[in-house]
């Protein structure tokens, strides 16, 4: 196997870096209070004091989370399909529930990746293990005598690979980037610095994030505050 371009690699991952922040930057300017509301009623319910501003702060502060864990989901699937094209002339799959195949040491692997942070052992597991299967089965068809590994993945994280079902391997972050790169400490060296680098080093977010809490916050308390300036909570839950 050819080793990886980690010049390209470096290039490529910059460039995810800037999307990524531009993406927060739209995702921030699109954010509505209504939207807020909408999606973070439960945390009011569920608040030991009525602030305003607390109320924003904390809504945004799990809005965003919950967007950035998509962002970084697609921004590190870009990365893995990069490499592996660039170092395995591999391919995204067009099967659903199969991401990836490619080929490494005389093995044809076939990859769905698991998108949720927390590895259980579910329904959704199941089904990727059928897609795997089928596609398996119409390569086999053709290529009867090729060599498959079948592997369901995970961007993050760097738990020992499992099997499922004596057929289907099981790897999480540190082993399957390992897998695809050949580095066996690229997901320490890249992986978690790309991220480090896409969330941290953002100043511009950082000014405008606590621009549009402000704004949030007067909107909130102009909408949903009495005269006594406490939250009208018949009106929000009339919404």
């Amino acid at each position: 196997m050819k080793p990886l371009n980690m010049n390209k690699v470096d290039l490529f991952t910059r460039q995810l870096v800037g999307e990524f922040q531009q993406s927060r930057l739209l995702l921030l300017s699109e954010l509505s209070l209504d939207e807020l509301i909408a999606n973070n009623a439960h945390i009011l319910l569920n608040m030991d004091h009525y602030q305003a501003g607390s109320f924003i702060k904390i809504s945004m502060d799990a809005y965003l989370s919950s967007k950035e864990k998509s962002q970084i989901y697609f921004m590190l699937r870009k990365l893995a399909l990069f490499i592996i094209i660039d170092l395995h002339n591999g391919v995204e799959s067009d099967q659903p529930g199969v991401d990836f195949e490619f080929t490494k040491n005389d093995m044809y692997f076939l990859v769905s990746m698991q998108s949720r942070i927390e590895w259980n052992y579910s329904s959704t597991d199941l089904f990727l293990i059928q897609a795997l299967c089928e596609q398996e089965e119409k390569i086999i068809r053709i290529l009867p005598n090729l060599k498959i590994r079948k592997v369901i993945g995970e961007y993050l994280g760097h738990s020992q690979p499992t099997m499922i079902n004596n057929c289907t391997w099981c790897i999480k972050g540190k082993s399957f980037w390992e897998l695809i790169s050949g580095d066996a400490n690229f997901y320490f060296h890249h992986i978690q610095n790309l991220i480090h680098q896409a969330i941290n080093n953002n100043e511009d977010f950082v000014y405008k994030r606590d621009g549009k809490e402000n704004i949030l916050t007067k909107d909130f308390i102009k909408q949903y505050c009495d005269l006594s300036w406490s939250i009208n909570w018949k009106q929000i839950y009339n919404k």
